[in-house]
């Protein structure tokens, strides 16, 4: 009889489907897909499921580890030959997607990896994913998500089960969630499981990086295994999560989805915001960040007829006969994808939405610029090393900047700082071509950071007086 480790467990228990449904591992060659490829072939052989794996060679890392990349993809294979197991492989450049599409090295890569594991199981008539996410991938994503102030869905962490996508199809597994990862290394070495290491992992170079290094080694140091507390705490509060999810359901199945304010208003906020997050979702199909919710609550409360507030996605939050509704917002400006270099002096940008200023001394306040008036938005001393061919682009989902030794989300910081939603998706981003330096009253890049006015240039952002933005 098959034996498995605790904390192991089988996919098609935890979907409680039948067991003869094929499994597609997401596979690198590190120690935790490593492992779950051997758990669930054993399982396979036990329960005769088929079995398949997926590896992408993103060809990301420096010339310096660029070999470790051709090193993963040859384990890969060698490794799914002597188990009897079909990989499919993909080999993309996506340091060259990420520039043709504008997304972050991080998201252009996320994107390309799990489109290609969705497309190998459309084609392979395959509806399971398993990841090889462990206990202290999920404790990560608690600290960082309660480091941004999260409510309990953030605390809820890593899902042990979740749907693909609904573009996507499919569900994806995680069977080995509950293993820290000292447990998964100490399986690997003690059952003579070989396997590589990515060697950029090693360094702090991103926030995740920073947390699993030296934040969680000192929780170990306190407590033990908060890995295990963290699974604990996961689990807890994802079962009041979802109960909170249908109990908003259930209010919006039973109002035929309107959101009538003389009762919506006495709802719990815990009910009343996910509501509004249910609402929202069905109207736009995509979700809403707490700060725009409580922006819609506060609109709710007050109850002031045609009144309304403008959300991300060119939607708008409105009262009509004493009810909330989501339409289409006429208002907000169409943004309309820009990268524009940039030289010294002014620059209009964003369809003269914007313009740029680079240089000493600016216009003061206000200045005419073809035909059009802009207002002082912003300004911040860039170091002229960092101006050898910079552009201006509006921004696109998943961007980051480097701030502080710490990378951050674009879109994260523009919520923090209060920036209109009607002009997020149009404000000038400035960039050095290969990543952003410079968002205008929220941020500059580390490598972008002016150490004195002899080593620096001012650049000065200008926004168009207008009632639409």
């Amino acid at each position: 009889m098959q034996t498995y480790p605790e904390f192991f467990s089988e996919p098609h228990k935890l979907l409680n489907i039948n067991n003869t449904e094929p499994v597609l591992v997401a596979l690198s060659g590190g120690a935790d897909s490593t492992l779950l490829l051997h758990l669930l072939h054993g399982a396979s052989c036990s329960l005769g499921f088929p079995l398949y794996a997926a590896h992408v060679n993103h060809n990301i890392r420096t010339e310096k580890y660029a070999d470790e990349a051709t090193r993963d993809e040859s384990f890969c294979r060698n490794l799914c030959e002597k188990l009897g197991i079909k990989l499919f492989v993909l080999n993309v450049d996506v340091p060259s997607l990420a520039k043709q599409s504008g997304k972050s090295l991080e998201t252009a890569a996320r994107d390309v990896r799990y489109d290609f594991f969705a497309e190998t199981m459309r084609q392979n008539d395959i509806k399971i994913l398993a990841t090889a996410h462990n206990a202290d991938d999920n404790l990560e994503t608690q600290i960082f998500n309660l480091a941004r102030g999260c409510g309990i869905d953030g605390i809820c962490g890593i899902p042990e089960v979740r749907e693909f996508s609904a573009v996507r199809g499919g569900i994806i597994v995680r069977p080995i969630l509950a293993a820290a990862k000292a447990e998964v290394i100490e399986y690997c070495q003690s059952n003579g499981f070989d396997y590589v290491t990515d060697s950029t992992n090693n360094k702090d170079d991103c926030t995740r990086n920073r947390i699993r290094h030296n934040i969680i080694p000192e929780l170990v140091d306190l407590f033990g295994t908060p890995q295990k507390a963290a699974t604990r705490l996961s689990r807890l509060a994802s079962t009041d999560a979802d109960y909170l999810d249908k109990t908003a359901c259930e209010y919006l199945d039973r109002s035929g989805g309107i959101i009538d304010l003389s009762d919506f208003n006495s709802l719990h906020p815990s009910i009343s915001s996910r509501v509004i997050s249910a609402a929202y979702f069905a109207y736009a199909g995509t979700t809403l960040e707490r700060t725009h919710i409580e922006s819609v609550l506060k609109l709710a409360k007050a109850s002031v007829a045609h009144s309304s507030i403008s959300l991300p996605h060119k939607v708008a939050a409105k009262i009509e006969q004493n009810r909330l509704v989501f339409v289409k917002d006429e208002k907000m400006p169409i943004p309309e994808s820009y990268n524009q270099p940039l030289n010294a002096g002014l620059n209009i940008v964003a369809n003269g939405n914007f313009a740029v200023f680079i240089g000493e001394n600016p216009p003061e306040q206000s200045f005419e610029a073809d035909k059009e008036i802009f207002s002082y938005f912003s300004s911040a001393r860039i170091s002229v090393d960092a101006l050898d061919g910079i552009f201006a682009s509006n921004r696109r989902e998943g961007d980051l900047i480097r701030d502080g030794k710490m990378s951050k989300k674009v879109k994260k910081l523009l919520c923090d700082k209060k920036i209109p939603v009607g002009i997020r998706d149009l404000l000038p981003m400035i960039s050095d071509g290969d990543e952003i330096i410079y968002i205008p009253a929220c941020a500059v890049a580390d490598k972008a950071r002016a150490k004195g006015k002899k080593t620096a240039t001012l650049i000065t952002i200008y926004q168009k007086k207008s009632e639409d933005i």
